[in-house]
């Protein structure tokens, strides 16, 4: 079984090998628990008609079918996704050259929204894991998640990934599942991480990506359910980093600030989508966590006193990383 965007592709084989310069080899959720899979055949003949187009950008654009939604680009690369359980069909116009030409963007474009149809959800965010929690590192792009889950890693950490995960319900709790071992840094974070560089090769925006299976052996983390703290990353203008309350409504919109599937127009499960976040809320320890400059500084000792911290997080008080007493703190 093949996997893109750590997400199981049941593919015949010439889909295979038309997508294989993306693929990875499956990977393992553990026994029990079934990972998220997706049906592709690339390739086919005839484009489908096309009832509305919804939304257009410089790329491509996206149309509404008979049975489903069609995403496009302008040089005759198309997938649809229709069905139930949902099929990703299409055509791939030439042959990839690059990970990073159109064709891959549609096809992850349509593999969130065949995801969305069966209630698995991305986010951006970073996933760490200690031994008893994982803490997920929300912000925008630029907000530091990258800088702070590798100086986590380099500390031991357990990793799902520094730039996005998928979350969905089970049962009465939240599930995490990796998106990508694939770390990248700016080269003024990575120039702070010495035993990195060597794993480290230039990406075509002018950062840096390392593969962090590599990096960190044996801590690649396919999957998580249990203690989670949502830490909402923001800058300091001071060295010392700060954790601080922060309202459970206010949470639920930054996480769906950071929620692309909220912005295509042909999201299919918005509502459960939105319940799903306000419940990963409701069962996390909540805080905003302004980054000093110690990140750069002194990336080791940041996240050991991070670290430090979180093992004083109450297990019994939901939303609240920080003592009755204070309403914000110093680490």
């Amino acid at each position: 079984m093949s996997v893109l965007h750590g997400v199981r592709l049941s593919l015949d084989e010439r889909s295979a090998r038309l997508l294989s310069p993306w693929l990875t080899s499956a990977v393992s959720y553990g026994v029990g628990i079934p990972s998220p899979e997706i049906r592709v055949r690339v390739d086919l003949a005839g484009t489908p008609p096309v009832s509305q187009v919804v939304a257009e950008e410089a790329a491509a654009w996206l149309g509404l079918t008979a049975d489903g939604v069609i995403l496009s680009d302008y040089s005759g690369s198309w997938f649809t996704v229709g069905g139930s359980p949902p099929v990703i069909c299409g055509v791939l116009a030439r042959t990839p050259e690059s990970a990073d030409e159109p064709p891959r963007y549609l096809l992850q474009s349509a593999l969130l929204l065949a995801l969305c149809a069966i209630g698995v959800y991305e986010l951006h965010a970073a996933g760490l894991c200690t031994t008893d929690r994982a803490l997920l590192l929300v912000g925008e792009s630029g907000a530091g998640k990258s800088t702070t889950a590798t100086a986590l890693a380099s500390a031991g950490c357990r990793y799902l990934g520094d730039d996005g995960l998928m979350i969905r319900r089970r049962a009465d709790d939240v599930e995490l599942f990796a998106h990508s071992p694939l770390f990248r840094l700016t080269e003024n974070s990575l120039a702070r991480f010495k035993a990195l560089q060597g794993h480290a090769s230039s990406d075509a925006d002018g950062k840096w990506r390392f593969d962090a299976s590599l990096a960190f052996p044996n801590r690649y983390l396919t999957y998580w359910r249990g203690p989670t703290a949502l830490l909402f990353l923001a800058r300091s203008s001071g060295r010392a980093s700060v954790l601080s309350d922060l309202a459970p409504a206010e949470a639920v919109g930054l996480l769906v600030e950071q929620s692309s599937a909220f912005g295509l127009d042909a999201h299919s499960t918005p509502r459960q989508h939105l319940d799903l976040l306000a419940q990963l809320v409701a069962r996390s320890y909540v805080a905003r966590l302004e980054l000093g400059s110690e990140w750069l500084d002194d990336p080791a000792g940041a996240a050991q006193r991070l670290l430090e911290r979180t093992q004083s997080f109450s297990h019994t008080r939901v939303n609240q990383m920080i003592p009755p007493s204070a309403g914000h703190g110093s680490l």
